[in-house]
Formats: C-alpha cells, sequence, structure tokens
C-alpha cells in the first residue's frame, strides 16, 4: 500500500480496512526500528569496506618549502630557503591485525543483519497481535452494543408493564440500573479500541497524533496451526531465532578476538616505496629552489616483530579468551530462554483451543436459553432478574468466545515469534 492512499485517507477521513498482509508489509516498511536497523547494516558494510582498504597500498605525497634566516651551508644549500618533496608508497603484504580487523568487519555484518532480522521478527509480532486486537475490540463493542439494545427493550417492555400495573418501580428501576452498568462496559470498549487503534498506527509508522486513523478490522484471524511436536518447534528456532543467531555470530566474533591476539606473536611485513628528495626515511636531499630538487627512488621491505612485551600479549590473550567463554555461556542462556519460551507458546496453544472449543458449544447453549427466557418472561413465568441473568449469560459466552479466539491466534503468532518465522 502506498503513502498515497495513507494520504488520500487521512485527508477525506475514510475509515480503511486492512489486511493482514498489507498490515504487515506497512509494518515492515515504515517502522523506525526497522529503518534504523537497515542504516546500521549500511553503516556495517561501510566498517567492513573501510577495514579492506587497509590492506591496499597507501600513497602519500608530502612537499615542503622553508625560509630560513640563513642558508643551511651544511645541506649545502646557497639560499635562505629549503625545499621538499616525497611520494611514499606503503603495501601491507603480512599483518595478523589487518586480517583479523577484516573478519571481524565481516562478522559485524552478519550482526547487525541478525538485528534486522530481530527487529523484524519483533515488529511481525506486534502487528499481528494488535491488528486482531482490533478485530477482538470491534466485536467487544458490538457485544456491548447489543447488550445495551437488549437491556434497552426490557426496560421499555418493564416500564410499559409498570404503566398497566403488571410490574413494580423496583422492576423499572432495576432494568434501568442494568443499561446503565451496560452503557459504562460499552464506552470502556470503544476507549479500548481507540487506543489500540493508536498502537497499531505507531507499529505500521504511521503518526496517530498527527494522522489518526481507524481500522476496520472485524474478524479475528483464522490460522492453521501445523500439527507437530515440541522438539520441532525448538529445532525452528535453533535454526531461525533472530537472538539465537545473533549469539552465535557474537561468539564467532569473540573467537576471532582471540585470533587477533594470537596473531600478535606474528611478524609484520611490508612493501615501502618512495621517490623525491627523501625517498627513504633516513636521507634527505632538500634544495634551495623548488625546480632544483634531486630526485630519486627507493624500494624496500619492512619486518615489525615483538620479540617480548613483558607478557603484555599473552594477557591480552587470555583476556580475549575469557570473553570467548563468556559468550559461549550468553548464547547457552539465550538458546535456553528461546526453548522455554517455544514450549509456553505451545502450551498457551493447547489452552486456547481446549477453552475456545467449550466455549463455542456454550455460546450456542447461551443462544437457546435466551431465547427460552423471552418466551417464559412473556408469559411470567420468569422474572426480569431472571431475563437479566440470561442475557448476561449470552454476552458473557459471546465475549469468552471472541477472547479466545483471539488467544489462540496471539498464541500462534507468538510461537511462531518464538521461532523466530515470519510465517510457515
Amino acid at each position: 500500500m502506498k503513502w498515497s492512499f495513507l494520504l488520500l485517507c487521512w485527508v477525506t477521513n475514510i475509515v480503511f480496512a486492512l489486511t493482514l498482509e498489507e498490515a504487515e508489509e506497512l509494518a515492515l516498511q515504515n517502522h523506525p526500528q526497522i529503518r534504523a536497523a537497515e542504516e546500521l547494516i549500511e553503516r556495517a558494510k561501510q566498517g567492513r569496506w573501510e577495514a579492506i582498504s587497509k590492506w591496499l597500498p597507501k600513497l602519500t605525497l608530502l612537499s615542503q618549502a622553508f625560509k630560513t634566516q640563513k642558508p643551511l651551508k651544511f645541506l649545502k644549500l646557497n639560499k635562505p630557503s629549503a625545499f621538499f618533496t616525497q611520494i611514499s608508497l606503503t603495501q601491507s603484504i603480512v599483518s595478523s591485525d589487518l586480517y583479523h580487523d577484516i573478519r571481524i568487519a565481516s562478522l559485524l555484518v552478519e550482526q547487525y543483519d541478525e538485528m534486522l532480522k530481530t527487529a523484524r521478527n519483533d515488529i511481525l509480532f506486534e502487528t499481528r497481535v494488535l491488528y486482531n486486537l482490533i478485530a477482538l475490540d470491534r466485536r467487544k463493542v458490538a457485544t456491548a452494543k447489543e447488550h445495551t439494545e437488549l437491556l434497552t427493550l426490557l426496560q421499555e417492555r418493564m416500564e410499559g408493564k409498570f404503566l398497566i400495573g403488571e410490574a413494580i418501580a423496583y422492576n423499572v428501576n432495576q432494568a434501568k440500573v442494568a443499561v446503565a452498568n451496560v452503557a459504562n462496559n460499552y464506552y470502556d470498549a470503544v476507549k479500548n479500541l481507540k487506543s489500540h487503534e493508536d498502537e497499531l498506527s505507531q507499529a505500521l509508522g504511521i503518526d496517530p497524533v498527527a494522522n489518526p486513523y481507524a481500522f476496520n478490522q472485524e474478524e479475528i484471524a483464522q490460522v492453521q496451526i501445523p500439527k507437530m511436536g515440541s522438539e520441532e518447534w525448538v529445532g525452528l528456532a535453533d535454526e531461525h531465532r533472530p537472538d539465537i543467531l545473533l549469539s552465535k555470530t557474537a561468539l564467532r566474533v569473540a573467537h576471532q578476538e582471540v585470533k587477533k591476539k594470537q596473531g600478535e606473536y606474528w611478524p609484520a611485513l611490508a612493501v615501502l616505496g618512495g621517490y623525491g628528495g627523501g625517498s627513504t626515511p633516513y636521507l634527505e636531499l632538500p634544495s634551495d629552489h623548488w625546480r632544483q630538487q634531486i630526485f630519486q627512488w627507493a624500494l624496500g621491505v619492512s619486518l615489525s616483530w615483538t620479540v617480548f612485551d613483558g607478557t603484555g600479549r599473552e594477557r591480552r590473550i587470555q583476556k580475549a579468551k575469557a570473553g570467548f567463554r563468556a559468550s559461549r555461556f550468553d548464547l547457552q542462556k539465550v538458546a535456553q530462554a528461546a526453548h522455554t519460551d517455544v514450549r509456553t507458546q505451545l502450551y498457551k496453544i493447547e489452552d486456547a483451543q481446549f477453552k475456545l472449543e467449550t466455549a463455542s458449544k456454550t455460546l450456542e447453549l447461551a443462544g437457546e436459553t435466551l431465547q427460552q427466557a423471552i418466551s417464559q418472561l412473556d408469559i411470567g413465568y420468569i422474572t426480569i432478574f431472571d431475563y437479566m441473568i440470561s442475557v448476561d449469560g449470552l454476552i458473557r459466552s459471546k465475549t469468552a468466545f471472541d477472547e479466545n479466539q483471539f488467544e489462540l491466534v496471539s498464541a500462534y503468532y507468538g510461537l511462531l515469534h518464538a521461532c523466530g518465522k515470519e510465517r510457515l
């Protein structure tokens, strides 16, 4: 869905209906958390290219000019000025630091990619739950309205009977109090609906204050839950859950840090080249005129090897190893929490399925009971209080059925979230 359509809905004050797929697409395109994660990936990619660039040749141009108080006779200059120009080239051949920095930078790209997957997983779960929560709120508003209408009709009947002497003022007052109480429930349901619409707007990346929308979701989603065992769901979490994958990448980064510190025992080798008045770091040939400079070329190698640094390298290696072990325990902790989350969602699904089946039968029975109560009330076999109990039973049954429907859908999406799967 394009932003132009959303703008049109806002300007014309249209109440629009989104499919769940459209809501998901909007959230993934526009949510600030996802956009920020995408920028962090780009930042990490540029960091990797920066690390790679340090292994490429480095070319430096240096040109200096000085005005001196007197000619520098010891440099065989006859004028009170000096000029010096040099072009130097450095190319690393063997460098443990550079190699491992590139490896770590590549792993950081993977790490930020997992952070993006985490954001997508969280936003999808939030959007799906809020989408169906709004549908539940609308069902509750409709149920509260129906409740109000039934009791208002009862109030009118009691007032009619009171006028002809078939009911007492107590009965009329009972009906009025019941209508007032139900009206409060209706306005509470409307308040919750508006609040959840604002939350869904935020999840879709829309400012609910600047651009208020009403979402016309009437039905709670129907889901088909695959028949899989607990171990299969746990296996999916190990393969796809972003925080587990993020911890695995962090462990690989920590392992690379250990290798980097161990690489400090290896020498660094580089090729050096120069051309100019100072073609090497050890010889300077300044001139008293820029055009009269003596240019020479030079080519050499540089070997740097730290032989002993007071056991500092060993301490840094042990420090990195401790960080690696800590990362390994963090991964174990995250995996255990993920497995518990998966099982918890499975328990919720089982509970919601059982309650939904029971609520469906209860709702059917409550509807039949209310029809019986209406006919019994007409012939005076039951009191107004009995009728109100039947109405309340029907409303409670409808609300329980809708809530259990929502709990089942929410638990299923919670299971997908716990497994790190966008969909099956």
